[in-house]
């Protein structure tokens, strides 16, 4: 039944209606489907994609609505598409949490990597601003380091 017009394959067996909206946290939910970070998996999205399912809603819309969406799994050797960026990075437990059924880096941890991938430092104060507005994050807890929020 998913095959045909009405349709849109995503890759790895998941498909789409045609007539959803293209909305960001669509497109944020497609990568996280196809690439294992939803509830079970081992992959998690960081960067933009993670601070905006946290509720930073500015991320996202910027004037490049085209930026791939990050995800880290040291597990696997994800392939990087024009909506996906891999990492295989090291993904302490403490790192994640679960936000509407998909993991994602914890705000700190998704702001770091976010940081990283900003060339302009005018764009990486903006985004440490959009964070801080969003009340995800506080620079008390950035400079703590990495761990759990607990910790």
């Amino acid at each position: 039944m998913a095959y045909g017009p009405a349709w849109r394959a995503l890759g790895g067996g998941w498909f789409v209606p045609r007539s959803a909206d293209p909305t960001v946290e669509q497109r944020i939910l497609e990568v996280a489907t196809v690439a294992g970070a939803v509830t079970t998996g081992s992959a998690a999205l960081t960067g933009w994609a993670a601070l905006r399912l946290h509720g930073a809603l500015y991320f996202g819309d910027d004037p490049a609505p085209g930026r791939p969406v990050e995800v880290v799994d040291p597990t696997r050797q994800l392939r990087a598409t024009s909506g996906r960026r891999p990492s295989r990075a090291a993904l302490p437990a403490g790192d994640v949490a679960v936000v509407a059924g998909v993991r994602c880096t914890r705000p700190e941890r998704a702001l770091v990597d976010e940081l990283r991938h900003l060339p302009d430092p005018v764009e990486r104060v903006v985004a440490v601003d959009m964070a801080f507005a969003a009340h995800l994050t506080s620079v008390h807890r950035l400079r703590r380091g990495p761990g759990p929020p607990w910790a």
